[in-house]
């Protein structure tokens, strides 16, 4: 059987890069004073090119840390 359109979940998660921490607090702390309800992740370029976007770089805009990338594919995947 073929999924139609309305069968298909979309689920998002917006990963976000900032230059320097001062930047990511700013942030995380604007989407923790609204009601967001697509998932927030936080880190700095220089962890991306120090040690890539799949390691444990990631905060979430809760403050839940070090999250590596496959948990988000698990997380979503979970929700499906």
């Amino acid at each position: 059987m073929n999924p139609t359109f309305a069968d298909i979940t979309i689920l998002f998660l917006i990963l976000a890069v900032g230059m320097d921490w001062e930047w990511v607090h700013r942030y995380r702390s604007a989407i923790n004073q609204k009601r967001f309800e697509i998932p927030v992740w936080f880190t700095t370029l220089a962890l991306v090119e120090k040690k890539g976007a799949v390691h444990r770089i990631w905060t979430s805009a809760q403050e839940e840390k070090n999250i590596p990338s496959e948990t988000f594919i698990y997380k979503l995947g979970s929700r499906i």
